[in-house]
């Protein structure tokens, strides 16, 4: 069923091949106009209630309020008195609660009026109130709208701005955030998100609007508070392989990839705040923390650096807060060299996540806690698949297990690299010894050893020369990204293909544990003789027991 305004209101039932009138002229009827030719009155806007059938409301450009109970059988004229002939009613709002209750956006800026005017019903149009308080005189309303979960919150827009009521309108404030100063034409609540039509401005929306719906007045006397999230959907990030934009280049922003989690802490906030998620089975999936994380050493980017999203860490000031988990186990400790794996042509500035990333969670229900000021603040979080992907579960399963366990051989190999770079710095001060010094000569011998344990990237297409950590790591990252790449069951071959690395692995932590064993020990004997303190035991690095699974 669609409605069409002219100065009657049309219906039609059959996609606009025949239409029928349910009305008379609405508009207003001017007796000194005899020719019907010229009344010029039109209809605006069309509002059918959302809880009671037949109930449509519609507002004229020429300042009429015309209602309905039974679909158009008859009709009340419901114009407030005091708005005169020729106000604009842009927007009427049937709510989505109650019967009879209708909000009207009255615009009379063509008439020299700039005041805003925003009109309440609850008894069917028989009276009206102003609701205003709050709203810049001289900003005209030109849309009111309800939340169409939230009783009593609606949204206006003005000539200037956004504002929003928590009270149906007793009370506004401004919600412009930070959207230009521009004209409002119109707002739609779409799901969870809040929709803008400005005048040349394009469309702008307000993602995520569940922390509306939930704030109230005593949150800003109480202590830390953790909004209960909307379900996020478990949607990839942007998969576009084509040249990505050039960042000078005017662009929208897609809204965030993941969960959005909303907090508030309060005016007396201190110290650092926590933000845990955890499964069903209470394991923890990923952690959060405003403190500082500890330095990671690892290689130069190859690109750019505004082309990658810098380190995710939570604000701890007072006030609202909102951060977004990509939905995302913690991502894996590698090395990021030069290496075509690292940096996808699906780029964002600013927004390009740097592989290897994490593997996504699983759909199903998850816990969020808020530590913060010694309390803990939990909320339930949904997590559904992409409706679009057909994948079964036991396939997700699968790949989950798989990336894991590549996720924490990525660490094991990172450890022994940064051990092996590690010695070669305590090397670099030995090996310009006289060259008939026995310690350099055991120095330069054992930092060619540890040279090659460390490895070198490996270039697109090349096979590694030798086992060496950076070459695993690069064959460990090219394996994440191709498990990782879609919703699917890992192929057999990726099963082998991980067999091989893991077994490459443990040959290299066995290589570097005899060098450790054998060539430190001996190099520290020659320290000890030349009087030199000999160096600090480098931690043990187990070999990994699930290669054949």
């Amino acid at each position: 069923m669609l409605y069409l305004g002219t100065q009657f209101l049309l219906k039609t039932v059959n996609g606009g091949t025949s239409w029928e009138a349910v009305s008379g002229d609405l508009t207003r009827v001017r007796p000194d106009e005899k020719d019907e030719k010229q009344v010029r009155g039109t209809i605006l806007t069309i509002a059918p209630s959302e809880v009671k059938e037949g109930e449509i409301w519609i507002g004229t450009d020429d300042g009429n309020i015309q209602l309905t109970k039974d679909a158009g059988t008859s009709w009340q004229n419901a114009t407030p008195v005091g708005v005169p002939e020729w106000s604009t009613v842009s927007i009427i709002e049937a709510s989505h609660f109650d019967a009879g209750t209708a909000y009207a956006a009255v615009n009379r800026n063509g008439l020299d009026d700039l005041r805003p005017h925003i009109l309440q019903t609850r008894d069917f149009g028989k009276t009206w109130q102003e609701k205003i308080a709050g709203i810049r005189d001289g900003d005209f309303v030109r849309t009111v709208r309800e939340d169409p979960v939230r009783k009593g919150l609606l949204y206006a827009g003005t000539e200037r701005g956004v504002y929003v009521s928590f009270d149906s309108g007793e009370h506004w404030q401004s919600l412009r955030l930070n959207m230009p100063v521009v004209a409002i034409h119109d707002l739609a609540v779409e799901q969870n998100d809040l929709v803008a039509a400005t005048y040349g401005r394009s469309f702008w929306i307000l993602d995520d609007v569940t922390p509306l719906r939930q704030a109230e007045a005593r949150m800003a006397a109480s202590g830390a508070h953790l909004f209960a999230p909307r379900t996020a959907v478990r949607v990839r990030r942007d998969e576009n392989q084509d040249t990505p934009l050039p960042p000078e280049v005017p662009a929208g922003k897609n809204p965030p990839d993941g969960a959005i989690l909303n907090y508030v802490l309060p005016a007396n906030s201190s110290g650092d705040i926590q933000l845990e998620i955890y499964d069903q089975d209470e394991k923890l999936v990923r952690s959060f923390s405003s403190a500082a994380a500890p330095a990671q050493p690892e290689e130069a980017p190859f690109v750019a650096e505004y082309w990658i999203a810098p380190p995710q860490a939570l604000s701890k000031a007072p006030g609202m807060h909102r951060f977004v988990w990509n939905l995302r186990y913690a991502d894996p400790r590698a090395m990021h060299p030069q290496s075509q794996y690292n940096y996808p042509i699906a780029a964002i500035v600013g927004s390009t996540p740097l592989a290897p990333q994490g593997p996504l969670v699983l759909p199903g229900r998850y816990e969020v806690r808020l530590k913060a000021g010694g309390q803990v603040s939990r909320q339930p979080l949904e997590v559904k698949m992409d409706p679009r992907v057909p994948a079964a579960r036991n396939e997700l399963q699968s790949s989950l297990e798989l990336q894991l366990k590549i996720s924490a051989l990525l660490g094991k190999n990172f450890d022994g690299y940064q051990q092996a770079k590690e010695l070669r710095a305590r090397l670099a001060d030995l090996t310009k010894r006289p060259k008939e010094d026995p310690i350099a000569v055991a120095a330069s011998t054992l930092d060619a050893k540890a040279a090659a344990l460390a490895g070198e990237p490996t270039p697109i297409l090349e096979t590694p020369k030798t086992t060496s950590f950076m070459a695993l790591n690069d064959a460990l990252t090219a394996l994440m990204a191709l498990v990782d790449g879609a919703d699917f069951a890992p192929s057999e071959e990726s099963f082998a293909a991980y067999r091989r690395i893991c077994k490459g692995e443990n040959e290299a932590l066995a290589g570097w544990q005899e060098l450790k064993n054998k060539d430190v020990a001996t190099l520290n004997k020659l320290l000890e003789k030349g009087n030199l303190a000999a160096w600090p035991e480098f931690s043990n690095l187990t070999a990994e027991t699930g290669c054949g699974n």
